[in-house]
């Protein structure tokens, strides 16, 4: 079964070490015998929640292999068959600036699934990550499934399925 994983692994990275530092920094509340059992324990329920945060970070991305394709954001994870996919885009990511922009995946029931894992401030980067699945293998399988056997080469993709970089 071939396999493709996608993500920006530097700006998760960076995230999940963030997000450990500011664990890191729970700890002398937690630990100081002075704190109050109340203090100590909210300290401690915000250390976990940023380790488990930090762990989804640096796991999220997208997994393209033969049968599905399986998206995984910080907060959920998405398992789709090849059949449920429509188009892949570049979108505007759900960040609190509007600046970050990310991969899109337009399932064929209209939903729209943004991709946080593979966030970036870069439309380039973004339309480089799509361009590498729809030239995977799992890709040209789900398009020869869809066409009725035939297999398509990158350049037979349709216009709209196709994005530039």
């Amino acid at each position: 079964m071939t396999q493709l994983r996608i993500a920006n692994q530097a700006r998760n990275t960076l995230a999940a070490v963030g997000f450990a530092v500011l664990t890191v920094a729970c700890l002398p509340v937690v630990l100081d015998p002075k704190s109050t059992s109340g203090f100590r324990a909210v300290a401690a329920v915000l250390g976990a929640l940023m380790i488990t945060y930090a762990i989804r970070t640096v796991h999220s991305g997208i997994v393209a292999n033969d049968t599905d394709l399986i998206i995984y954001n910080v907060f959920r994870t998405y398992r789709l068959s090849w059949d449920e996919v429509e188009s892949f885009s570049v979108e505007r990511g759900s960040n609190v600036t509007g600046l970050v922009v990310c991969v899109g995946v337009r399932l064929k029931s209209g939903s729209n699934i943004r991709t946080s894992g593979t966030s970036s401030f870069s439309r380039d980067l973004e339309a480089d990550y799509i361009n590498r699945i729809q030239s995977s293998t799992a890709w040209q399988l789900a398009l020869a499934r869809k066409n009725g056997g035939n297999s398509l080469t990158r350049s037979a993709l349709p216009e709209s399925e196709r994005v530039e970089s």
